[in-house]
């Protein structure tokens, strides 16, 4: 019985072993999608960048346009001024050319205006795209290590499992089954015995159940939690 306790404290070993590597294996998707969202933000922000600098340019040329239109308004009519018959015809094309002339004025302020905010945004887009440009490069590396990890992983995995299914083999039906009932409800089933104590709850044991423990002529639970013990010099 003394080999069947070493045995079944060698499965716990391996278990959570392998429940470490589960752990770790899950958290690679994860980090994964979190290199991805790094990505698409910036992503984002060059297409929003794209989008604002498109709107702006829109404008600008939205307004050189009407900057034209009003233009040949006041070449017209400076024009028809010359011929003006009227005082009335004649003030009334003054008054249009003042306006018209305000306006081409205002358009050519705006237009410096909008060049500047161009300039700006073209070099903002200049200086993300080169931003997205170094991210990709970074997290293409890290998606290469994740994902070198994640093999690296499931086949430590693997290896773990080829031994657990080693150790069992050496286990009867009864003793697995214990020790698998016993691991559904703790996260470590087999503990030892050391000081007379529980090492699993630190429960103080009466001295002849450490009696029977030392013996190893049976498995003994553990009455504070239910854990299979084991004498600690039958594992150092």
């Amino acid at each position: 019985m003394r080999e069947v306790l070493k045995m079944l404290y060698r499965l716990q070993a391996v278990d959570s072993k392998i429940s470490v590597l589960r752990q770790a294996l899950k958290k690679i998707p994860i980090k994964e999608e979190e290199s991805d969202v790094k990505v698409k933000t910036v992503e984002d922000a060059v297409e929003e960048i794209k989008r604002e600098l498109e709107k702006i340019e829109l404008r600008s040329r939205e307004r050189e346009r009407a900057k034209e239109e009003t233009s040949m308004k006041l070449t017209r009519h400076r024009t028809q001024l010359l011929s003006a018959k009227t005082n009335r015809e004649y003030s009334a094309l003054l008054k249009e050319i003042d306006a018209e002339e305000k306006a081409i004025e205002k358009a050519e302020e705006d237009a410096v205006r909008g060049m500047r905010e161009i300039e700006e945004i073209r070099e903002s887009l200049e200086e993300k795209s080169e931003q997205l440009k170094d991210i990709r490069e970074r997290e293409g590396v890290e998606k290469e290590r994740l994902e070198a990890r994640k093999e690296e992983l499931q086949s430590l995995i693997e290896e773990k499992m080829q031994k657990r299914e080693k150790i069992i083999t050496q286990l009867t039906p009864l003793h697995l089954i214990t020790y698998e009932r016993i691991r559904k409800g703790r996260d470590n089933p087999v503990v030892l015995v050391k000081d007379n104590m529980c090492m699993g709850c630190h429960t103080i044991l009466p001295a002849q159940i450490v009696t029977v423990i030392r013996k190893a002529n049976r498995i003994c639970a553990c009455e504070g939690c239910g854990r299979i013990l084991i004498w600690y010099e039958d594992i150092e």
